[in-house]
């Protein structure tokens, strides 16, 4: 009686310890889009729904053409219980798509990989080459994401969701009542008719380009953008370094140097336009600020005087 419940003590162990290690990560979010101003500046994001830390070590990222496995991306790192992590694509003319994010990162295998409306089939493996998850979006494309506004495609109960903002929620809770399958309209008989009266497209402005330092905080304003039919807009700000609002003016601090495109697109209720600026972030310095080369009086006295202020050379 005793082995006989040993026996089945060890069949209980071996069934559950591969499902509580295999089965708490999956892929989250896909920005198979790109983000704004780089269409290839593509990620996506892992999930560790579990109790307990997952060591990625020697996962691989896999899609699936032509009856093979193309290698896309060979990962390295551990994520945490309930925790995020990304993988961003980089090329040799964008290294670092999302730069205030340090998961994991390089080039993909395949080359332009995931930025074709129709679709892929990605498989990720652990590093005893056990299918985690298997994704097949190559038959009738993927079906959440927009190409067009930077909108990445993140995972929901039910499957598949468009987020809310430009560029997603990496390394963050997926959006609240995002709109789910957008290719189909859900029924909201409530909701106000749209005109069939002519419309065109909202006018986006988001403003001049910055310049300024790590740290401080800057105005990002979408104000002057417009709708030729006087429209209401609805506003989405993407910074272009992880973050987003959907506040028509907001404040913002970039943590690292480097240049940054900011989006700001309006929604009138039919159509999307977007608008970009760039905003060139640097470290703070001291440089000569104010100097008085010829003071009134002698000019043996009081020659000049000098202040400094925190800046740096252009």
């Amino acid at each position: 009686m005793k082995k006989l419940f040993f026996k089945i003590t060890i069949l209980v162990v071996l069934f559950l310890i591969p499902k509580m290690v295999l089965g708490n990560v999956v892929i989250n979010e896909i920005a198979w889009m790109g983000i704004m101003g780089n269409q290839y500046g593509e990620w996506i994001e892992l999930y560790n729904n579990g109790d307990s830390e997952v060591d990625l070590n020697s996962w691989k990222l896999y899609k699936y053409k032509d009856g093979n496995n193309i290698l896309i991306f060979t990962l390295t790192k551990k994520i945490s219980p309930n925790s995020y992590l990304v993988i961003e694509r980089t090329t040799d003319s964008s290294p670092d798509p999302l730069p205030n994010i340090n998961d994991e990162s390089g080039k993909f295998g395949g080359g332009n990989l995931l930025n074709l409306p129709g679709g892929e089939r990605l498989i990720l493996k652990n590093s005893a080459d056990s299918i985690i998850e298997d994704l097949d979006f190559s038959s009738n494309g993927w079906p959440a994401g927009n190409n067009t506004t930077k909108q990445t495609m993140e995972k929901n109960s039910s499957g598949w969701q468009t987020s809310l903002s430009p560029g997603g929620t990496p390394k963050a809770q997926n959006s609240s009542g995002a709109v789910e399958e957008p290719e189909q309209t859900p029924e909201q008989p409530e909701a106000p008719p749209i005109p069939t009266g002519p419309n065109t497209p909202p006018i986006a402005e988001a403003g001049d380009n910055i310049i300024a330092f790590t740290n401080q905080e800057i105005k990002l304003d979408g104000s002057k953008s417009s709708d030729p039919e006087e429209n209401e807009l609805a506003y989405s700000w993407n910074t272009g370094d992880g973050n987003s609002s959907d506040h028509q003016t907001i404040t913002h601090k970039y943590l690292y140097p480097g240049t940054y495109l900011a989006a700001l697109t309006v929604y009138d209720n039919r159509y999307y336009s977007t608008d970009t600026i760039t905003i060139k972030i640097q470290n703070q310095g001291i440089i000569i600020n104010e100097f008085m080369a010829n003071p009134s009086g002698e000019d043996e006295e009081e020659e000049w005087t000098m202040s400094t202020k925190h800046l740096v050379s252009l």
